[in-house]
């Protein structure tokens, strides 16, 4: 496989956490210089198709961000730096390096890609993008059954809005 390896500059420093747009989900690098990332990922995704949503075990790897990223757009996004106070960049780094290779539990609702980058920044996994699965999940439920009404999804936004936030 060749990959186009752009010639823009790439401005993100060691510890910056990185979004990277797959379409229906984004995935969650974390940039530790020399245009290199360390990610979680399930072993038969490589980064690039969507995560297996039912592995049980992700894999830390090290990796060319310009691998991981492929044609998929990307950006620096620090999202929780108003919130918490991140971790100084050499350590972010260090405990990163030190977790590649690793396989470690995997849950898209608990465990997935951006809890990983943001307890490395910050000491505490978050994810925003899991309230929109759990929403999606009560509202399949509910289809299946016959059942769906937006009126009876309202009470649970709130409930949503707390799992993305506060994490596992």
């Amino acid at each position: 496989m060749s990959l186009h390896i752009p010639t823009l500059s790439f401005n993100a420093k060691p510890g910056d956490l990185i979004e990277i747009d797959r379409g229906m989900y984004q995935h969650w690098a974390l940039y530790i210089g020399g245009m290199e990332v360390v990610h979680l990922t399930t072993p038969s995704s490589s980064g690039f198709a969507l995560m297996v949503l039912d592995s049980p075990i992700g894999k830390v790897k090290r990796e060319k961000i310009w691998e991981v990223v492929s044609n998929d757009s990307f950006k620096v996004n620090n999202l929780l730096d108003y919130k918490h106070q991140p971790h100084e960049s050499y350590i972010i780094v260090k405990e990163a390096c030190s977790m590649v290779g690793l396989e470690l539990p995997y849950s898209i609702f608990t465990k997935n890609c951006e809890h990983f980058v943001t307890d490395l920044r910050y000491g505490k996994p978050e994810s925003r993008q899991v309230g929109i699965l759990w929403l999606l999940y009560f509202c399949l439920q509910d289809c299946l059954k016959g059942q769906f009404t937006l009126k009876s999804k309202i009470h649970i936004f709130p409930l949503i809005c707390s799992r993305a936030v506060i994490g596992p």
